[in-house]
């Protein structure tokens, strides 16, 4: 679903990118958001708060720079991740960050002193700039579960290897529920047509993964 606008640096969006330190451990990570249906916080507080972190950038702008880059081209993140709905993240008390000198923010409320990157730069060499993350804070997990979310990926490859290994993945937990249940069957169950009824119930098919992805090299336009 693309953002129909005609300030392309506006976004209805918000991109919650993954990180790794191989291409292989940020696209895992990125599976296994997708199979949970959450954003886990983060293990780090800041000020106090564990946080989910996004960015408003939109993904037109991440397809033109190849990722989420600085000034000098620098990006801690990688190329995987999903899009949420800005309005889904903001229903949950997620807001942008505030982006201020050091010395003001022990002049925050508490309350929203989560929401505070520290802004510093020296306009000859850059300090403390995070600014070009355009981001946004959650506390606590964010749970997507029946919201809408696209997927993003470097590439048509990695497109086609999540759908697959996603979809391989359901078969196999489904298999292994149904084998694991059978095991704790004794002979009697076994022949009662009801229990038997009652196992497939219990092992819901797997559903192949249908949602829309997103090339950041626009192989998958």
């Amino acid at each position: 679903m693309a953002d129909n606008c005609k300030r392309p640096d506006l976004s209805t969006f918000l991109i919650h990118l993954t990180k790794g330190d191989s291409e292989r451990e940020a696209f895992d990570n990125l599976k296994s958001i997708i199979k949970s249906k959450t954003l886990f916080k983060s293990q780090y507080k800041i000020s106090g708060q564990h946080a989910v972190c996004f960015t408003e950038t939109p993904v037109g702008c991440l397809k033109t720079a190849g990722g989420l880059m600085n000034y000098t081209n620098y990006n801690k993140y990688s190329r995987f991740g999903i899009m949420v709905f800005k309005k889904d993240v903001y229903h949950l008390k997620g807001r942008p960050v505030l982006y201020l000198e050091d010395k003001y923010l022990n002049k925050l409320p508490p309350e929203i002193k989560w929401r505070h990157q520290i802004f510093e730069p020296s306009f000859t060499s850059v300090k403390y700039d995070w600014t070009w993350e355009r981001e946004w804070r959650m506390k606590g997990d964010f749970n997507f579960e029946g919201k809408y979310f696209e997927a993003i990926v470097p590439s048509i490859e990695w497109a086609e290897k999540l759908k697959n290994e996603l979809d391989e993945e359901e078969i196999q937990i489904y298999n292994e529920c149904e084998n694991s249940q059978i095991e704790n069957l004794n002979f009697d169950d076994l022949c009662n047509p009801e229990c038997e009824l009652d196992i497939s119930n219990n092992c819901p098919p797997p559903e192949e993964f249908d949602k829309q992805i997103i090339c950041i090299d626009g192989t998958c336009d």
